[in-house]
């Protein structure tokens, strides 16, 4: 009887990694048929989620799935979610100027920077 085996790997992605998700979304398959519904979380936890990853909080896992090459349903796409669709579309959201931050947001490493209600394109400009 052949056993099945396989490579199980995690690594830490450092919040500059953010980007590298984003410039990879169109490989990355949010929807399989074992995960839940998208964008249900309200505006004020997206703005939570958002202030952690500014801050440099801790915030829980995001999991991969990567896929073969001919994974049904998969479209060519190489990564699929597993846990972290929510944080994913919130992160992809407000990048694409579907929300901005909280109108109380503080940046804790700079006190001077003021970035409360400010888009993400915004900030770039600032």
């Amino acid at each position: 009887m052949k056993k099945n085996t396989f490579n199980l790997r995690t690594s830490p992605l450092a919040n500059s990694n953010i980007l590298r998700i984003n410039s990879e979304r169109e490989e990355i398959w949010v929807n399989p048929p074992y995960q839940r519904n998208g964008e249900v979380w309200p505006e004020d936890k997206r703005q939570l989620l958002i202030d952690s990853i500014l801050n440099e909080f801790d915030i829980p896992k995001m999991y991969f799935h990567i896929l073969g090459r001919n994974s049904p349903g998969a479209l060519g796409r190489t990564y699929a979610v597993i846990d972290g669709r929510q944080r994913l579309e919130t992160i992809w959201k407000f990048i694409d100027g579907g929300f901005s931050l909280a109108k109380d947001f503080e940046y804790f490493r700079d006190e001077t920077v003021k970035a409360a209600s400010l888009t993400y394109s915004q900030m770039a400009l600032k």
